[in-house]
């Protein structure tokens, strides 16, 4: 992941959309109870705002402590030959907060993956390292009509294209592609402060 993306040391907050690091991330789990699963797999891509593309991605399979059941290998894909030979999250979490320090994730139901990302990495992640987070979850259900707001739902009805769901850099992706969308609909976002942004939502 050396070089994968330039530090930027300035706050997130009071950056607008254009001055900013923004990254789609989703992460794969063996469960959804935060307290006794863990993370299987995660994925990052890179947005860039003004010419609606996404450019660089970074995945990796992690190895869990605990065995990945059949019912999530349905969902995800991933089952646990495909773990042997992983690394641990231990072993990663550098790099990967290196690389996230001073970005706008974009993810889809934060309230999710935060949590994960909080136990497996550092529970200070959204203030020692200068985080702010996009949820296209809260922001479509608050800018979008639509029926239901899953993910790979909005992606197919508003024709944005098809990734492989529930594998976490392809989710990485269609989050990116629903922020797109987003902007699109709010191209106002690009030259406001994030935390102007995010209170749309609170």
């Amino acid at each position: 992941m050396d070089g994968f993306f330039d530090f930027i040391d300035l706050r997130t907050d009071e950056k607008k959309m254009t001055e900013t690091r923004i990254l789609g991330l989703d992460i794969e789990t063996t469960g959804l109870d935060v307290s006794a699963n863990e993370i299987i797999e995660i994925g990052i891509a890179e947005y860039d705002p003004l010419h609606r593309s996404i450019t660089n991605s970074y995945q990796s399979l992690v190895k869990p402590d605990q065995l990945v059941k059949e019912h999530i290998t349905r969902i995800t894909g991933i089952d646990n030959d495909m773990l042997v030979g992983a690394p641990r999250i231990s072993e990663i979490k550098e790099d990967i907060i290196k690389v996230i320090t001073g970005s706008l994730l974009v993810i889809h139901n934060a309230e999710f993956d935060i949590p994960f990302l909080q136990k497996f990495l550092t529970k200070e992640l959204l203030t020692t390292y200068d985080i702010a987070v996009f949820d296209t979850l809260k922001f479509s259900r608050k800018l979008l009509d639509s029926s239901r707001y899953s993910l790979e739902f909005l992606i197919e009805s508003l024709g944005l294209g098809h990734e492989e769901h529930h594998r976490a850099v392809a989710d990485a992706r269609m989050c990116l592609k629903l922020f797109g969308h987003i902007l699109d609909k709010r191209k106002d976002f690009l030259t406001m402060e994030i935390k102007e942004i995010l209170k749309i939502i609170h």
